[in-house]
């Protein structure tokens, strides 16, 4: 177990042994392994925020966990992470988390779709999705990309609270 960071931008770095992450595979760049791997640990692209490509795969597996970063609207690769795989990908037992950065004196409005993962391959299996509760997932067929969206919060109007109060905003699922 351990970490290994990737900085290879316009550089392609290769693996050529046998190679088990069960620590973090993070950083911006393509990153290519020339033999079976295997996954347990966490991949985690981008400097703040930025886009890792792995070829052909190393999502494959329970217990592998990807997590992106959403900063801004300004597009994969500066304004939130994506990780890119060359290959057909089963993602059963991964799971994708999604935390926002944004600085609180520059929210995220809502509205706008990221693209936090994409895959010249097809995708199968189920994954897990851990969202902010105002985010929801966009799956567009051909179903070898993974958005989010961010949503709007709707206010709701407590009982027995005059509507000229001030009122604490909640959300509600359905």
């Amino acid at each position: 177990m351990g970490n290994l960071r990737i900085i290879t931008s316009g550089v392609s770095s290769t693996i050529f042994v046998p190679f088990t992450n069960s620590g973090v595979i993070s950083g911006v760049g393509t990153f290519s392994m020339s033999t079976v791997t295997s996954n347990t640990g966490t991949i985690r692209p981008g400097s703040s925020p930025g886009i890792l490509t792995i070829n052909p795969t190393l999502m494959q597996g329970t217990g592998t966990t990807y997590l992106a970063e959403i900063l801004d609207n300004t597009g994969s690769g500066t304004g939130n992470d994506q990780l890119t795989v060359n290959a057909a990908i089963n993602l059963t037992g991964v799971t994708f988390t999604v935390s926002e950065i944004a600085p609180l004196a520059t929210p995220i409005p809502p509205g706008f779709t990221y693209t936090i993962f994409n895959s010249t391959g097809a995708l199968t299996g189920t994954p897990t999705y851990n969202l902010p509760s105002n985010y929801i997932l966009v799956l567009t067929p051909p179903a070898n990309t993974i958005q989010v969206q961010k949503i709007a919060l709707f206010l709701y109007q407590q009982s027995g609270v005059s509507s000229m109060q001030y009122q604490r905003i909640t959300t509600k699922s359905n």
